[in-house]
């Protein structure tokens, strides 16, 4: 940390080639007199000092400190400390540190050059190309200066953790500390990725309170350090390419670590910043279709690891990376305290940075990827002078201080210490990051390709055909304010899109012109980039789906009858996609339809809302498409309730439930009753529990010893017309649903 001067020299010669000038935050001189009148050289000296160091602490991160010295600072706090007081808790200091041990990371410079090294080669055999967005790469360095930053990436692929680390490395920030999963801890492997800052986590924490309180106390450890962190909010990696909704657990400890420091002003604020990682082809998409076929997940192992250099063979096409706009946690709360107090002024207890006006419109994102994004090539020499030449620069070079207004702090304590408040808080923060992420998704070109064809009314489709309805797709898209890859060349592209697919289309040879379909046993796969840009139409499918479902049925579609529906649908797929936090239903509602009168695909006539003809009914089949298999898994779940109410009371374990549903969509396709293979799909069925234990219509219990959930009928539906009434509520949304009544509902799930 403070070399002597022959150390100086050596290390200046060695690493000659890394060194770079940066210049800190301007000090205005006449008006930093006029705030002191006394001490000022001391004080400008002060500040200089703390400027420098934080410019210096944003490229090599906090101090190293021997994992002994990081133990006994840990082991001191009153939270570790009243856990090892407990009585339930067995063990002592000694199984503490052996605990922490496992959890902390040990930072290895020379760990970092080597995998950086070995990594580039890797990424530029398997990739076309890494961009990354370079106004991104300045909001994280301009927020840095000012704060502990948390980056909340997608998380798609092993290989987020080795791009997020390649990217700061070489754009010359520090090293994310990234939570990991205890399954990444295997021999030889895991000490790598310790090295180069990951702290492992074990997925459930149980009645383990030293563990939970060592884990908390670490993270609460790097945030005062000024470390950055990195943790996935969705806990584990999309099967299916849709957002999981988001845990908690990581992100509950953040907030209670700034909260818990407001009073000595050790952490002045957090920035969060939302991160979107998109592939062309993501390297473990056959092992995610195997699991979501029900095969069980291949634990992580050296073994597994070696048998993974067989995708050196082949190419996965481009990665794309960008970063939101930081959000202030302070200023998150802040606008949370004033909503409850009814405030229109900043609370005193959380004041905000005279910067923040500042921060926010120069860190203002664009919509536009191809005028903010540079090109990473995968280069262990990779350099990024355009990205520093345009960091902002901040106007202070002094953190702002919490304010010791006794009144406001009592009214943010007051506020903190209800449980109930807490956990509404993090749930709305998780909801916003994860909203904020979708807001900054770019759809791949595998992404249209995929929903092309997955969508399309026939069985096939011909070049010229597809190229027309990608470039449709891409400007819908667009014109919803999402973003897509740039397409100057739209035959190379889609040229190069299809050779990525290649192992997931069949194209006919003998046909009068080219002609690309999907594999049947590959549409589960394919599915995977279509659910990424699903969020886009989301609102507006419901609407459709909701309008089709009156149309078919003969309904009149009202506003007020499609309201209902539409709720209706919504409340059912509240576990599939997230919504817009801040706004109701009604108001959601009102809005789409507003959107969807505008772009001329609904009309409305004599106070009923209908399709507009041809252009509408193109756009409404499209739209609907995009949701009928997630509709069929949810029908097949209600049909599966069935053979619960034929076994009375009976509890049945979560596995076998989900073996059932399976199996019983696996018969209705092959019978051609169910019309989308992607029914099937474990993490849709998994959803549908969750959801049909929170609509009452299940019960779940927790055995003691095995630790595993037990499900059964809850007494309200254990009657045959209710369930079959739930059913053929759902059923009506289905693309040409069957009409239905008990005995062929018996027949469906085989009790005939």
């Amino acid at each position: 940390e403070k070399p002597g001067g022959v150390r100086e020299v050596y290390q200046f010669f060695k690493d000659r080639r890394q060194c770079y000038v940066r210049v800190a935050g301007v000090i205005n001189l006449q008006e930093f007199l006029r705030k002191h009148a006394s001490g000022t050289e001391l004080v400008l000296h002060k500040n200089v000092c703390q400027a420098l160091d934080r410019e210096h602490r944003v490229v090599t991160g906090p101090v190293l400190r021997p994992h002994d010295e990081v133990a006994d600072i840990i082991l001191s706090t009153s939270a570790v400390q009243d856990a090892l007081g407990r009585e339930d808790i067995v063990g002592d200091e000694e199984r503490a540190r052996k605990l922490l041990r496992e959890i902390s990371a040990d930072y290895g410079i020379l760990t970092v050059r080597m995998m950086s090294f070995f990594v580039s080669k890797i990424f530029k055999r398997i990739y076309d190309g890494i961009h990354v967005e370079e106004r991104g790469i300045s909001r994280i360095r301009a927020a840095s200066l000012k704060g502990p930053v948390v980056l909340i990436p997608t998380h798609k692929s092993h290989i987020d953790y080795l791009l997020l680390s390649y990217v700061f490395f070489m754009v010359d920030l520090s090293l994310p500390y990234t939570a990991a999963g205890e399954n990444l801890n295997i021999p030889f492997f895991g000490p790598i990725l310790r090295q180069c800052g990951a702290f492992f986590m074990r997925r459930v924490f149980g009645d383990d309170k030293l563990y939970k309180s060592l884990f908390a106390e670490y993270t609460k450890f790097l945030l005062n350090e000024g470390a950055t962190v990195n943790f996935f909010i969705e806990g584990g990696r999309s099967r299916n390419g849709i957002l999981r909704p988001p845990k908690t657990g990581l992100l509950s400890f953040v907030v209670d670590a700034f909260l818990k420091q407001q009073q000595d002003g050790a952490i002045p604020d957090i920035y969060f910043v939302p991160t979107y990682i998109g592939y062309d082809f993501v390297v473990e998409g056959e092992s995610y279709t195997s699991e979501l076929l029900g095969h069980r997940k291949s634990a992580e192992s050296v073994s597994g690891v070696l048998q993974a250099r067989r995708i050196l063979k082949r190419k996965f096409g481009h990665v794309v990376i960008k970063f939101a706009t930081p959000i202030s946690l302070k200023e998150y709360i802040n606008d949370k305290l004033k909503a409850k107090l009814g405030r229109t002024e900043p609370i005193s207890s959380l004041p905000l940075s005279s910067t923040s006006a500042t921060t926010s419109s120069s860190l203002h994102s664009s919509n536009s990827l191809s005028s903010v994004s540079s090109t990473i090539s995968p280069s262990p020499t990779l350099t990024t002078s355009n990205s520093i030449s345009s960091i902002p620069a901040t106007s202070t070079t002094t953190f702002s201080s919490p304010s010791s207004s006794t009144s406001q702090n009592s009214a943010l304590s007051t506020y903190m210490s209800s449980r109930d408040e807490m956990r509404k808080l993090i749930m709305s923060l998780a909801h916003r990051l994860v909203y904020e992420i979708y807001q900054i998704t770019v759809a791949m070109p595998t992404d249209l390709v995929s929903t092309i064809l997955l969508t399309h009314p026939t069985r096939g489709i011909s070049k010229q055909d597809l190229m027309e309805r990608v470039m449709w797709l891409r400007n819908e898209i667009m014109a919803r304010g999402g973003q897509v890859s740039p397409m100057e060349d739209l035959e190379a592209v889609v040229n190069e899109t299809v050779t990525v697919l290649a192992q997931l289309l069949k194209i006919p040879s003998n046909t009068t012109e080219e002609l690309y379909r999907p594999k049947n046993k590959r549409r589960l796969q394919l599915s995977y980039y279509r659910n990424q840009i699903v969020h886009y139409f989301v609102s507006e499918s419901i609407v459709s789906l909701s309008l089709c479902s009156l149309l078919t049925h003969n309904v009149k579609s009202t506003k007020s009858s499609l309201l209902d529906a539409t709720l209706f649908l919504s409340r059912l797929l509240k576990m599939e996609f997230s919504f817009k936090s801040e706004s109701s239903a009604s108001d959601n509602f009102e809005q789409t339809l507003t959107r969807m009168f505008e772009r001329s695909i609904l009309q409305s006539t004599n106070d009923e809302i209908t399709v507009v003809p041809q252009k509408g009914d193109t756009m409404v089949f499209f739209l609907c498409a995009m949701i009928w298999p997630v509709i069929d898994s949810y029908w097949v779940s209600a049909l599966s309730l069935v053979y619960l109410l034929s076994h009375g009371g009976q509890w049945f374990s979560e596995e076998f439930l989900l073996q059932r549903m399976q199996t019983i969509a696996e018969t209705l396709y092959h019978e051609g009753h169910l019309f989308y293979c992607e029914a099937v799909s474990m993490d849709t069925l998994k959803n549908t529990l969750n959801l049909l234990e929170g609509l009452n219509i299940l019960e779940r219990r927790v055995m003691t010893v095995e630790k595993k959930k037990e499900f059964q009928l809850s007494e309200s539906y254990q009657d045959e017309k209710t369930l079959k009434d739930f059913i053929e509520r759902i059923g009506s949304f289905r693309k040409e649903p069957i009409g239905s009544n008990s005995l062929e509902l018996k027949a469906l799930v085989g009790l005939d």
